[in-house]
């Protein structure tokens, strides 16, 4: 069976319908969440107020949600399975358009519940005394035997890494539930299944030199330019290290301080994974 006539309804308007009807299925969710954050913000301020301690607001505290951004997926297509006879396939437009509307309606609320945690958290912050954003200074190696002192404000760029860090983590979750008739067990048995290489290849390869090379790959995935850590934090772990200081302190030590640059390419190279993912996990809802 073929779709009727792509131009028999325009894309905005089958947009502006799947942000709707998403906004409608997504009501129990947003009203646990709502609650989640009512609850965290309540017990923080008080605790501030009763301690008379300071709360800033630093993006980092943004990064949870990505657990939420990576479920999400599950729940926008909950009452629409893809591979089954969903309701979404019978209106008068492509598979296709239909799906990628439906993604971008949940990426929608994603976006402004995202929005909603900063400006609770920044009232929070405010109300305790506190600020948005950290103040400090970051001792920055100049020569292999002097630093200089950097007095570090963060910047406005820093807070788009948590957000573009969410649309990356929900686009490669709904590939997931658009391309596998059963993504939970995908990517379960993914995941056992890279143990057990991992297992065998460790007690059957030579000794330590497998470990080597796992280490060499974790550590580019991770710290490299377009590791995990730029992606989230912009290289806040990648560009620091912690040495000894006086006494039993320790100093952290910048090779270099976060700059948008190196955060742009690493979000850039893994914004194109993810919509190279879900352009195929789209392709396999071709017209029928």
């Amino acid at each position: 069976m073929y779709s009727p006539d792509p131009r028999a309804l325009p894309f905005r308007s089958i947009l502006a319908e799947q942000v709707r009807v998403t906004g409608f299925a997504l009501l129990r969710e947003g009203a646990l969440a709502a609650a989640a954050l009512t609850l965290i913000c309540t017990i923080s301020l008080f605790a501030a107020w009763r301690y008379d301690e300071q709360l800033y607001l630093e993006p980092e505290l943004l990064l949870p949600p990505l657990f939420v951004a990576a479920l999400l997926p599950f729940a926008v297509w909950k009452g629409d399975r893809p591979f089954d006879r969903a309701l979404l396939w019978t209106l008068p437009v492509r598979r296709q358009e239909a799906a990628i509307a439906k993604v971008l309606a949940g990426a929608a609320w994603m976006m402004l519940a995202m929005l909603i945690t900063f400006a609770a958290l920044a009232l929070v912050a405010l109300s305790s005394g506190g600020g948005v954003g950290e103040q400090e200074v970051r001792m920055v190696e100049a020569t292999a035997d002097a630093l200089t002192r950097h007095d570090w404000h963060t910047p406005g760029w820093m807070w788009l890494v948590p957000f573009v860090a969410g649309l990356i983590v929900y686009l490669i979750a709904s590939a997931a539930v658009l391309g596998f008739r059963y993504p939970v067990r995908w990517i379960a048995g993914l995941g056992v299944g890279a143990g057990l290489f991992l297992s065998a290849a460790n007690n059957l390869g030579p000794p330590g030199g497998f470990e080597r090379a796992i280490a060499q790959l974790w550590g580019w995935c991770v710290n490299g330019p377009v590791g995990i850590d730029f992606l989230l934090s912009g290289g806040e772990g990648s560009l620091s290290y912690w040495r000894p200081g006086t006494g039993k302190r320790y100093v952290q030590i910048w090779t270099a301080l976060p700059a948008i640059s190196g955060w742009a390419v690493a979000a850039g190279a893994w914004l194109a994974a993810s919509l190279a993912l879900f352009g195929l996990a789209v392709r396999r809802h071709w017209e029928r």
